[in-house]
């Protein structure tokens, strides 16, 4: 639910608009007492970006093929909003206004005007394609909202460029699941006067694209619904809850904070933190379509409902099965259960579902620390999934050397394949034989393994489809041949199927992981934007290794709840010893970083920066010196 406008929509007194303008026009700020303050930091901005308030702003409009970038990227944003804006526009029409969406970049996606608007000036820079950020048309209200990520209005003359003083404008974000801007939605006017019920129409447009996008974005989990009152849990006003399979809450949307008194990305792990004692196991009663009424410990007694079902541990544990152990997870997407969202792999574990049954061996590559473990839990998780629950065997095998510890390895590889005569032959669940770094076995001990191998694929037995082996390689990049230590034919005869684990540095999905680790660790914690950026320039050499230590190193070090890029830098500098200032770009060749990359403005001053952070040896404090800019402009272009 949309956050209510925090100020009124009609304009300040003249007089001390005019004057505000007077020094703004001369280049200076000072007299704005009367003039919203968010106006007048936007203005106060505008000027240190070089505009100026006389001149006429650059009608910029996206180059086709970056236009239908944007479209593609934000489609289903697109899809929900289209009927919000025409039942909006049906009720606002015939009163001078135009609606546009916007997308977080700042470009318009989709227009809807009344003839009379569309004639002016004003109507005909407001088209699709059009770019309405601070930095290309000052100060107007989707730049604002998009600045501020909370809903704004500019009436007339507060507009930065006086050419653009003939039209007010308000605008609201969409938020997504997790609480980042996904658009923006803005009504603009030539009228003297706002519609009457403007403000209150657009929130309530926005809150429902919200809505659309919260069960979009989490149309895998289960959904519930909260309010203080059970007959508006069915309305925009009641608040969404997502949880995942084991119950965790993964998303709440501002409406549901608000009802339960929880800060922005400060939800905890479970329901039950939420409530009363006397009111726990939440869990167990939702599956039905009562409405519950439960005691909250800041807000009284709320209502809940169960909108939709996905619950697999919570489900077990209400019908008196035992529940299957909880592997651990990463961000999951798409009916295969993958535990990563990184296009490439997700692509792998597609494949994958379809050698399910098969029995094919499995191999696991990727650096070190890169999540080969818990990705062969999560394959063991969808091997066994719907069956009786089989073990995980899990067997370190680098370490090794001595006899003893050779011995013991052989002896738990007879006894999961049901070869040794004084255990079972006969295997009753199935198993899961993860062989970890197994080329750090000697060269004996790989031996003894591939004659174990033919032992039991000839053993006629029927054990063959009870045990399923997945290996990994401690060495990176194995999949086209054998380390240097291991046998070919033990190579080749573990890796019948092969996936690939990118390494972190190259991950689609960094920030997801980051956002989880940071859940994980300390969920009393945030990232600041400019902490994320830092995050996606670093290397990791360590992968998800080194990210978990530097997160847990950040949550520990900052002293607010929002961990910055400089508690980013602060923990990886503890972590290797290095200057605290340097980090290390992913890639050798200069060009824009990926916020830069679709906003043809911002790339060449991007690639400069990059290009002088590069030649400083990747140093932030000399670059700015170098440039003339903030330390923190810096870090926003090196990600």
């Amino acid at each position: 639910m949309m956050t209510a406008h925090t100020r009124s929509v009609q304009p300040p007194e003249e007089r001390v608009l005019l004057r505000a303008r007077n020094y703004l026009e001369r280049g200076k700020t000072g007299a704005e007492t009367h003039i919203c303050s968010h106006v007048v930091r936007s203005w106060k901005r505008c000027l240190d970006a070089g505009l100026n308030p006389l001149s006429k702003p650059r009608n910029l409009v996206a180059e086709n093929a970056v236009f239908g970038q944007v479209l593609a990227r934000h489609n289903i944003l697109r899809s929900l909003a289209r009927p919000e804006m025409e039942l909006l526009f049906g009720q606002v029409s015939g009163s001078n206004y135009l609606l546009a969406l916007g997308s977080p970049e700042g470009v318009v996606m989709d227009v809807m005007a009344d003839t009379s608007f569309q004639d002016t000036e004003a109507g005909r820079t407001i088209i699709n394609g059009s770019i309405w950020t601070e930095t290309v048309r000052g100060t107007n209200a989707m730049g604002l909202v998009l600045h501020d990520a909370a809903p704004r209005s500019v009436w007339q003359g507060e507009h930065f460029f006086r050419s653009q003083g003939r039209v007010s404008c308000i605008a609201v974000p969409i938020f997504d699941s997790y609480g980042a801007i996904s658009g923006v939605l803005d009504a603009s006017t030539g009228s003297e006067d706002w519609h009457p019920h403007s403000v209150a129409l657009l929130n309530m447009s926005a809150a429902n694209i919200e809505s659309g996008l919260f069960h979009h974005q989490q149309q895998s989990r289960t959904i519930l619904r909260v309010h203080m009152r059970s007959e508006y849990l069915e309305t925009v006003s009641a608040g969404l809850i997502a949880l995942d399979g084991s119950g965790t809450i993964v998303a709440m949307n501002t409406r549901a904070r608000d009802i339960l008194g929880v800060e922005a990305m400060r939800y905890p792990a479970s329901l039950d933190d939420m409530f009363w004692r006397a009111e726990h196991d939440i869990l167990s009663r939702l599956p039905t379509p009562d409405v519950l009424g439960v005691k909250s410990l800041r807000n009284g007694t709320v209502f809940m409902s169960c909108n939709q079902f996905r619950m697999r541990r919570a489900h077990a544990v209400a019908s008196g099965l035992n529940a299957p152990e909880q592997l651990p997870q990463l961000p999951t997407t798409g009916s295969h259960g993958a535990i990563f969202e990184d296009a490439r792999l997700a692509r792998q574990l597609s494949a994958f579902q379809k050698i399910i049954g098969a029995n094919l061996p499995i191999r696991i590559s990727g650096e070190s620390g890169s999540g080969k473990s818990t990705l062969a839990r999560q394959l063991h998780y969808e091997i066994t999934q719907g069956q009786e629950r089989g073990e995980f065997v899990h067997a370190r095998c680098s370490g090794l050397h001595d006899e003893a510890s050779l011995n013991d390895l052989v002896d738990r590889v007879k006894e999961v394949f049901g070869t040794r005569t004084d255990r079972r032959s006969h295997l009753e669940n199935p198993r899961t034989f993860f062989l970890e770094a197994v080329d750090e076995l000697s060269e004996i001990a790989q031996s003894v393994l591939l004659r174990i191998l033919d032992e039991w694929e000839n053993s006629g037995s029927g054990n063959q489809g009870k045990v399923q082996i997945i290996s990994s390689c401690s060495s990176a990049g194995q999949s086209e041949g054998p380390p240097a230590a291991m046998r070919r034919e033990l190579f080749f005869r573990l890796g019948a199927f092969c996936i690939t684990i990118p390494p972190l540095r190259h991950r689609s999905d960094l920030d997801q992981i980051a956002e989880f680790l940071l859940q994980r660790e300390s969920p009393r914690h945030c990232f600041a934007e400019d902490a994320l950026q830092m995050l996606g320039s670093h290397s990791w050499p360590g992968n998800i290794r080194q990210l978990s230590t530097a997160i847990r190193g950040a949550a520990a070090l900052s002293e607010t709840q929002v961990i910055t890029s400089q508690d980013i830098l602060t923990a990886l500098h503890l972590g290797d010893g290095s200057d605290a200032d340097v980090i290390c770009l992913q890639s050798s060749e200069v060009g824009p970083c990926r916020l830069c990359e679709s906003k043809p403005l911002r790339r060449e001053r991007c690639i400069l920066i990059r290009k002088t952070y590069t030649e400083e040896g990747g140093n932030a404090s000399r670059t700015a010196r170098k440039l003339g800019i903030a330390r923190s402009t810096v870090y926003e272009h090196i990600g």
